[in-house]
């Protein structure tokens, strides 16, 4: 049986029990691109609104491809971020595995992109490097970080953490 898989956000009181006021019942469920879509790292945001970085798949392409979405602090997508609460980077095969929000509101992801290795035919066609994506605090893509908003280190690994420093740098 093939079935998609949604990220659930849960919101819950001091005492263990699920907040009401958030999403439907105390749970949300995001779904980014109708398939199997899961959240790898989260951040809450000073005002309350939750953002999510993960993968979304293109099935039919077999690929991931890394995503950011914002919900509101009721547990609502945000429709001010991006298209419908979600920046999704549909042209990259790849993860968002970690997300730091910077003081300025730029949205910092770290993880994984697939790489094609044409110089080399022996190779396999792609290999994965070590990627930091940055989005905009309405989400949109800062064109002017890295190349087309992503920075890759040709590292055979992936980042799986994230962190800003006070002066603004990306650890």
């Amino acid at each position: 049986m093939d079935h998609a898989c949604n990220i659930a956000v849960a919101r819950y009181k001091s005492d263990g029990r699920l907040d009401q006021t958030f999403g439907d019942g105390g749970i949300t469920l995001v779904d980014i691109k109708g398939t199997d879509d899961m959240a790898h790292g989260m951040v809450l945001q000073p005002d309350g609104a939750i953002v999510l970085a993960g993968t979304a798949a293109d099935k039919q392409a077999g690929v991931v491809h890394p995503f950011v979405a914002r919900l509101d602090a009721n547990g609502a997508l945000d429709a001010s971020f991006n298209e419908n609460g979600v920046a999704l980077m549909s042209e990259v095969d790849g993860a968002a595995q970690c997300v730091t929000v910077l003081s300025n509101g730029v949205i910092v992801t770290g993880g994984y992109v697939a790489v094609s290795d044409q110089d080399d035919p022996g190779q396999p066609v792609a290999h994965e490097v070590f990627a930091v994506m940055a989005h905009r605090p309405d989400g949109q893509v800062m064109s002017d970080f890295g190349r087309k908003g992503l920075l890759t280190i040709d590292l055979a690994d992936e980042a799986t953490a994230t962190a800003a420093q006070p002066d603004g740098r990306i650890v």
